[in-house]
């Protein structure tokens, strides 16, 4: 009798630690702990060890807690999903493709150029580096008339691209909204052309009037050219705009309208 009512005394002593009833906390670390007074609700545990005195609080996060054990045998589960990283790519409007050829309508139909542009986009698509080469069939010559009382030139209402034989134009786009079906877009380029000039200088004297030919005078500008772009279709892309000369080291001065139909590459 007295050996059972020893053994019945170990067994309770084991099982509540000395009079203690104790529940188990298991960190993801593999740590087990031992506490008393746990809270069994909210996002951090508060819970006292058996050593600590009166007062003192302890307090653990349920993120680093893998399972607790109640004294009274129930159990809690803790898991935390990791979240999920998104690495698809932002939607775009429409795909596009990085390389354009371009032949400008508006210079076939009334400059009588054949001109022809060639533009990348690199990286997101929001700036296009460019080079134009155009080609005139017919170009008209620049003429002056010198007197002593007036100046005169054929070049105030007559496009600039009308005289120049052939040009060259380098330069970038920069396209206010991502590749889709509408955007706007503002470039600026460098031009350098060729052209053909007739002087004619008058005089009170003999030989009163005198007429000089020079031909393939060179021409050196600025553009800035906004427009805008429509992609109807992945593989055709149609620019509308002007090109405003704002500098030249000529008398021209008159911009040029821009009808490009482009094929994406």
């Amino acid at each position: 009798m007295k050996n059972t009512i020893g053994l019945l005394f170990l067994v309770f002593w084991l099982f509540h630690g000395n009079g203690y009833a104790q529940d188990l906390i298991f960190k993801k670390s593999g740590e087990v702990l031992k506490v008393i007074n746990l809270s069994t609700s909210g996002r951090s545990r508060s819970y006292q060890l058996q050593s600590d005195g009166p007062g003192i609080t302890r307090h653990i996060s349920v993120n680093i807690i893998d399972s607790i054990v109640y004294e009274n045998g129930t159990r809690d589960v803790f898991s935390h999903a990791l979240p999920v990283e998104n690495f698809s790519e932002p939607p775009e409007i429409r795909s596009f493709k990085r390389n354009l050829i371009a032949v400008d309508a508006s210079a076939l139909l009334f400059y009588q150029n054949f001109q022809l542009t060639f533009e990348h986009l690199p990286g997101k698509g929001k700036v296009g580096y460019f080079a134009t080469l155009a080609l005139n069939s017919n170009p008209l010559m620049m003429i002056e008339n010198i007197d002593q009382n007036y100046y005169y030139d054929n070049t105030d209402y007559i496009s600039t691209l009308r005289f120049l034989k052939s040009s060259f134009r380098a330069g970038a786009n920069l396209y206010l909204f991502p590749p889709g079906f509408f955007r706007l877009s503002a470039g600026l380029s460098y031009i350098r052309g060729s052209y053909d000039l007739e002087r004619t200088e008058h005089f009170t004297e003999e030989p009163y009037m005198l007429t000089k030919k020079e031909k393939s005078q060179k021409m050196n500008g600025l553009l800035f050219s906004p427009a805008l772009n429509v992609q109807p279709l992945d593989n055709i892309y149609v620019k509308l705009g002007i090109d405003y000369l704002f500098y030249t080291d000529t008398k021209f001065n008159q911009g040029m309208f821009r009808l490009d139909i482009a094929y994406n590459l």
